[in-house]
């Protein structure tokens, strides 16, 4: 008998211990919600847009870090980089965009609005392609130059 007892007592306790929160959680009042942050990274903010003329001027006709630029490769037609010609923005408009790609690692060397089917990004990610690009690295580009790059592809690569 004593143990029923206690027993009651017991269940008695966590129902009433269960309806309290349960009446808590649904009343007016805000509740915080603590969430842990992911490891999942985000892709870096580009304060600059993702034009033609921005990518010309700041990657493909400079040097990126401690690699030669584009152009001491690809500087003109029948150059070393035999299809891309990057001795203006005009000529690697003209020679990228829309143009099948002769090296593999995607359709066109710029195909507009497509990252993974543009063998320039593929290149220079070095995610499916190889070599990676710039030739002789190890400066290479970043996330965050990288996402610039996909910017404007996946944007329709415009002539801009």
């Amino acid at each position: 008998m004593k143990n029923t007892i206690v027993l009651s007592f017991v269940l008695f306790a966590l129902m009433w211990v269960a309806a309290a929160c349960s009446n808590s959680s649904s009343s007016n009042s805000p509740t915080t919600v603590h969430n842990n942050p992911t490891s999942t990274p985000t892709p870096a903010a580009s304060a600059t847009p993702a034009t033609l003329t921005f990518l010309y001027n700041t990657y493909i006709s400079t040097a990126i870090g401690s690699s030669s630029s584009c152009i001491s490769c690809h500087g003109s037609a029948g150059s070393q980089g035999t299809q891309l010609n990057c001795g203006s923005k005009a000529a690697f408009y003209s020679s990228t965009v829309g143009v099948a790609s002769s090296f593999g690692c995607g359709t066109s060397i710029v195909t507009a609005n497509n990252t993974s089917q543009s063998a320039l990004y593929n290149r220079l990610s070095g995610s499916s392609c190889s070599p990676q690009m710039p030739y002789n690295g190890p400066s290479y580009l970043n996330s965050t130059q990288l996402a610039q790059f996909a910017s404007w592809i996946n944007n329709g690569a415009p002539n801009n």
